[in-house]
């Protein structure tokens, strides 16, 4: 995985009568962005958050300085957009972006 220092600060709805998870959670972008998005958010998030079998349904970012993050569940790849110009970031290093966003899982 190219993400690091992934922290969890909250998850919320573990109540038996709640199936769904909000795992907020914030770390560095890759530090060698594919165009395309990075691959494996899924396994990320399950292994920042302890959980192994969480499904990430999708994301709701929060700061994230130049770009906005988007969760493309189809490929399991976290794509990221430019802010201003809504394009995606071009591929290179993201790692001095620190990422801040809620994983919405089941």
């Amino acid at each position: 995985m190219a993400f690091a220092n992934g922290h969890v600060q909250a998850i919320g709805g573990e109540k038996p009568s709640a199936p769904d998870y909000a795992v907020v959670m914030d770390f560095d972008g890759d530090a060698t962005y594919p165009g395309g998005g990075t691959p494996a958010f899924q396994a990320f998030v399950r292994a920042t958050a302890g959980r192994g079998s969480l499904e990430v349904l999708g994301i709701t970012p929060s700061l994230c300085g130049l770009y906005v993050p988007v969760y493309d569940k189809a490929n399991d790849k976290l794509v990221v957009f430019v802010r201003t110009t809504g394009v995606e970031a071009a591929p290179g290093d993201l790692s001095g972006t620190k990422f801040n966003l809620v994983a919405h899982c089941k």
